[in-house]
């Protein structure tokens, strides 16, 4: 049995105690380390343990400006120094003049306005409804049920989790609902703001070279997306290939639908617009 010293330790130990490197290359074998397993490994955790002095514990505060031991706040301190912040010993915060202020203000940076839904109001006299142009499956609920669920949800003010009890409906279709009727009323307050297609917009619609499509194509959503009513996908159509809105400017004015499907129909759209020039070609 072959054996070597070991560095720390100096202990004669078979070779299998050490970390051994193999080249399949050229055969050889040699010491990846010259300290055994055990060696090598309580060097390790004293090395760590070292590091973890110097710079302190690695848990931090849950509230700014507070530190779990001095080796931390010392660290902390010397570090962002070094990187130009100066520290606010009234309010204690860190700031740089530049992109931050000594009293807290960040310079150059805005803070988007919240998006304020218009809110709904219906009465028993003018009672939510929503009415199903086919008829439904079976697993589905019945368009009377749903006008029920509706009904306490914008006139009673039931929450959706207390009406899927009720009712005994997942809360998700209730809420597939209700975003339906929702966006159904926003639908008919909303304008198709529609151009006449003139040449301006004819360079603007990189697509489409000489001429627009004369008739756009018909394009058919899953079943789950119930509240992108034909009239809805219709008029996003319109807004984009015949209104002068841009791409994101149509996703936008439709955010209170879904922009991911919104987007969908346009791409799906034109893909059917070159699918069709191209069956016309051959």
């Amino acid at each position: 049995m072959e054996y070597r010293e070991c560095r720390t330790c100096a202990e004669y130990l078979p070779i299998e105690a050490f970390y051994i490197y193999h080249n399949e290359k050229t055969g050889n074998t040699r010491l990846g380390n010259p300290d055994c397993k055990e060696c090598d490994r309580a060097n390790t955790r004293r090395k760590s343990a070292e590091q973890k002095g110097n710079v302190g514990s690695e848990r931090v505060g849950i509230k700014p400006n507070t530190y779990v031991d001095e080796n931390q706040k010392k660290q902390t301190f010397e570090f962002l120094k070094l990187m130009g912040w100066k520290f606010n010993e009234e309010r204690g915060i860190w700031y740089d003049d530049i992109k931050k202020t000594s009293d807290g203000i960040f310079v150059g940076v805005w803070s988007p306005k919240q998006k304020i839904r218009p809110k709904l109001v219906f009465t028993e006299s003018n009672p939510p409804k929503i009415k199903f142009k086919n008829e439904r499956k079976a697993d589905l609920p019945s368009e009377e049920l749903v006008n029920k669920i509706v009904f306490d949800y914008y006139v009673n003010n039931i929450r959706i989790k207390d009406l899927a009890v009720k009712y005994n409906v997942n809360s998700n279709t209730i809420q597939t609902y209700t975003k339906y009727l929702y966006n159904q009323e926003m639908a008919k307050r909303r304008k198709p703001d529609i151009i006449p297609i003139n040449k301006t917009l004819l360079k603007r619609k990189k697509h489409f070279k000489k001429e627009l499509p004369k008739i756009i194509p018909t394009v058919v959503l899953s079943k789950d997306k119930v509240m992108f009513t034909p009239e809805i996908i219709k008029q996003v159509q319109y807004d984009y290939f015949m209104g002068d809105l841009k791409f994101y400017e149509v996703v936008q004015k439709y955010a209170d639908f879904d922009a991911k499907t919104v987007a969908y129909i346009i791409r799906k759209t034109l893909t059917v617009i070159k699918l069709n020039k191209d069956a016309d070609k051959n």
